[in-house]
């Protein structure tokens, strides 16, 4: 097994491991209805770039999260036949 390659495991929990991995954590927390996710590290990583990198990711989690409000919206809405104005969006 390469370390250095992308790995998937599932055994007891499903742990996503590999380089670039963490830029999934945005997709996966959303996936998995987290809303506020939480970071737990100690003294030593809090100051670590990849934790900057994990907050940067996680934000983005919010924004998603309302991306799919907004699109259940105009789908409830389009199903109900009532017309929307795009005109707020240009």
């Amino acid at each position: 097994m390469n370390f250095l390659e992308p790995q998937d495991w599932s055994f007891p929990v499903p742990i996503i491991y590999g380089p670039g991995r963490l830029s999934e954590i945005a997709d996966l927390s959303t996936r998995a209805g987290m809303t506020k996710p939480l970071i737990v590290t100690d003294r030593g990583s809090a100051g670590l770039p990849f934790i900057a990198d994990l907050k940067g990711y996680l934000s983005k989690v919010a924004w998603i999260l309302r991306f799919i409000q907004i699109s259940r919206l105009i789908r409830e809405m389009m199903n109900h036949g009532r017309k929307l104005s795009t005109e707020w969006w240009s």
